[in-house]
């Protein structure tokens, strides 16, 4: 008996240990936590809609999946979605919307652990309303379909139809102009709202450019400085709303399709403006160190009046500045300061042009009917002797500039590679002066209280030569 149990005791270790052996071999395969034998994995999965889709809360869209290679021993892929309150996902590949938000779904071989792929799930509200906007395009063009939903995120894949497709049609979600005539455009949710909205489009005729021609501004800019190119067009009456405009520099300036300039940087920029049917005509912008640029009608910029001295406003007609009263009139504008250094160029920009509509009366070198002086960090302008009031030029006055009226607009100006101050001091006219001016202001005091006490500024602009501020200022 007691071999006998002892016999039967060490096959039972036996059959165990085999038993063992034989359920590990078999159920390897299977195990999540082992790796499969090379020949038994799925290396790639491509899906049906790439890895990323657009659902909305509570729609279906099937996703399938594409294995490589094809022949493997186990092929089932697994689905699971870690984001179960915004998307749900079955073995089938349908995904499902739960709540607004972005859900990731994992799919992996079944018995291997690893992921082959992921789908980026991206849930959007349904929407509870819809609105369209009247359109107009030009015949040969085309625009993105849009639609007003609210609220503002939901699911905007919608069902488009045009009324007339003579007129547009709708493809890749663009609206394409055909022809020129007034039809209707239609745009329904899909998200199973059955919101519907509706709008008039205009497809209008485009009448050809024959020619073009760019007018600049006129000064050159400075860095940060913004300006308009004005394009006149043959026919006049021609599309100008399908010219694009480039810039050859954009470190230099930058230009969009209005022909509005923005400055970046110093140097030449050529600025193209074409039409649709190619012609083509292109102007050079310089952006240069060492001039000053203000459109008043636009701003201040970086001009100020001191607070001591009155405040002023501005609109579209100018900038108004309200001097402050005390036994005269008072109200200097200025543009240096300690914390902003105004540098010249007066080699380049010699000439300092100011638009305005003038206080007081011009009696050079005295301020008895008022002053109008330039004043800087180095001295007043031309200050050769007493105090350099009233020493500016007034265009189309020179000479007899007390002749000049004051209740219009007139252009004063400065030849800044004149002297400064008692000194005297004179730019460099070779470059950038390295001179930091932390007072510049055209300075403007004992106005007598019989003058109005405000005057307008329109403009301020720095220019090489007369001829070039003439031919700005006669514009």
């Amino acid at each position: 008996m007691k071999i006998s149990a002892y016999i039967n005791s060490k096959a039972l270790c036996a059959c165990l240990l085999l038993a063992g052996a034989l359920f590990t071999s078999c159920s390897k395969d299977k195990d999540t936590g082992d790796p499969m034998n090379e020949a038994q994995l799925i290396n790639k999965v491509t899906l049906s809609t790439g890895n990323e889709i657009k659902i909305a809360v509570g729609m279906t869209q099937q996703v399938s999946a594409t294995i490589d290679p094809t022949d493997v021993q186990y092929p089932t892929l697994v689905w699971t979605s870690y984001n179960t309150d915004i998307a749900t996902v079955d073995q089938s590949g349908n995904v499902t919307g739960v709540g607004a938000g972005q859900a990731t779904i994992h799919i992996r071989q079944e018995g291997n652990a690893g992921d082959l792929t992921t789908l980026t799930v991206n849930v959007k509200p349904k929407a509870t309303a819809i609105a369209l906007n009247d359109r107009s395009l030009y015949e040969g063009t085309k625009a993105p379909a849009e639609a007003v939903l609210t609220p503002a995120d939901a699911y905007d894949n919608l069902e488009w139809s045009v009324a007339d497709n003579n007129i547009a049609e709708i493809k890749d979600d663009s609206i394409v102009a055909k022809q020129p005539g007034t039809t209707t455009i239609t745009a329904k949710t899909t998200d199973g709202s059955n919101l519907t909205a509706t709008a008039q489009l205009t497809v209008k005729k485009v009448v050809p450019v024959t020619g073009i021609d760019l007018e600049t501004p006129g000064y050159d800019l400075n860095v940060g400085d913004e300006a308009n190119i004005i394009c006149h067009l043959i026919p006049s009456d021609a599309t100008a709303d399908l010219l694009t405009w480039t810039s050859s520099n954009e470190k230099v300036a930058t230009v969009n399709n209005q022909g509005h300039l923005t400055a970046k940087g110093y140097g030449t920029a050529t600025i193209t403006a074409t039409a649709s049917n190619g012609t083509s005509k292109t102007t050079t912008i310089t952006v240069g160190q060492g001039t000053i640029n203000q459109d008043f009608t636009t701003g201040a910029g970086k001009w100020y009046i001191n607070a001591n001295h009155g405040t002023y406003t501005y609109d579209s007609n100018g900038l108004v500045v309200t001097m402050k009263k005390g036994n005269k009139w008072r109200g200097d504008w200025c543009l240096g300061s300690n914390s902003y250094g105004v540098q010249l160029n007066v080699g380049t920009y010699r000439y300092l042009a100011i638009k305005m509509t003038r206080p007081g009366k011009y009696i050079q070198n005295t301020n008895g009917q008022g002053t109008i002086a330039l004043d800087t960090s180095k001295g007043r302008y031309e200050q050769k002797t007493g105090n350099g009031n009233n020493r500016y030029s007034i265009l189309g006055y020179e000479g007899k500039e007390s002749e000049a009226p004051m209740d219009q607009p007139e252009v004063i100006y400065f030849d800044l590679q004149q002297e400064f101050g008692t000194n005297p001091y004179y730019f460099s006219k070779t470059g950038l002066d390295a001179t930091k001016l932390t007072t510049f202001k055209l300075l403007i005091a004992d106005i007598p209280s019989t003058y109005a006490g405000t005057y307008t500024l329109y403009w301020v602009h720095t220019f090489k030569t007369l001829d070039e501020l003439k031919a700005f200022a006669n514009k």
